[in-house]
């Protein structure tokens, strides 16, 4: 895990090649990679900690090599902050989705109020329109990218123009969907996992590694994570407030109602 001031790009990039000996990052040419990014960035450029940042030539040289390193077989990339389609101007590498909440010269913005204790709001009006759709959507596990990312977003709603683009992909964004990126916790239990926890700015930013589960790991996997759930509920229940509940009855959306309800504090990963 990596948390806090331990967020750098260096960080990042390990989660996505290694971290060392023995590590598996579960990624292969069969790998369909959800990334997700939120915080502070501007024309071609996102900011870690405010100390470094990445740029969009960055983004695509880690485009490609994962691409060349047979590390997906195509991605899905959502940015969430000012000028965010920006970030993608550069992407060469093939069998990308790149989508980004803003244009050049337009802002993205939170939604609701500031929590309490950070002093900053929790999610972002672009994050926050796509969960309430897909939570109301009944045919949720047939939408597809552009209709749960785009189609049902206005300029009125977000106060910006919502950008997308495919980049050398097999199919039509219109095409594929949504439940390609994101996995029911029983497909989760059969595949590697990677979960790139992170915010530009919090204190509580974190990048996780989730190995495949199996027998033998998954107990102490359990009472590891009980205690930080814990701690997390109540900084979480201001949030439930808001936004309405996941039925426990539909694991497809679980990973999606998760990463989207503390997205002001994650950047996440999924295979």
């Amino acid at each position: 895990d990596y948390r806090g001031e331990d967020v750098t790009i260096e960080t990042m990039k390990k989660v996505f090649f290694g971290g060392g000996a023995g590590w598996d990052d579960g990624l292969n040419a069969d790998s369909n990679l959800f990334i997700y990014w939120t915080g502070h960035g501007g024309d071609q450029f996102f900011k870690f900690q405010d100390v470094e940042e990445i740029t969009a030539v960055d983004i695509n040289n880690l485009l490609t090599e994962l691409h060349a390193r047979n590390k997906y077989k195509s991605v899905l990339f959502i940015t969430d902050t000012c000028q965010a389609f920006t970030l993608g101007d550069k992407i060469t590498a093939p069998n990308v989705y790149f989508l980004g909440s803003s244009l050049r010269g337009q802002n993205s913005y939170a939604h609701g109020s500031p929590h309490p204790t950070i002093g900053l709001s929790v999610i972002e009006k672009y994050t926050q329109r796509i969960l309430e759709f897909v939570i109301r959507n009944k045919s949720r596990k047939e939408l597809t990218l552009s209709q749960a990312l785009v189609d049902h977003l206005s300029f009125e709603q977000q106060r910006a123009h919502v950008g997308w683009k495919e980049v050398d992909c097999d199919r039509p964004m219109d095409q594929v969907l949504l439940s390609d990126f994101f996995s029911s916790v029983e497909a989760r239990r059969r595949q590697s996992s990677i979960q790139l926890l992170s915010t530009a700015n919090v204190s509580s930013a974190s990048l996780e590694f989730v190995p495949p589960i199996n027998p033998a790991s998954r107990s102490r996997r359990v009472e590891a994570r009980t205690s930080r759930r814990t701690n997390e509920k109540e900084e979480a229940s201001h949030i439930e407030q808001q936004t309405p509940r996941l039925q426990a009855s539909d694991p497809l959306f679980v990973t999606l109602a998760a990463l989207f309800l503390a997205s002001a504090l994650v950047v996440s990963l999924v295979l």
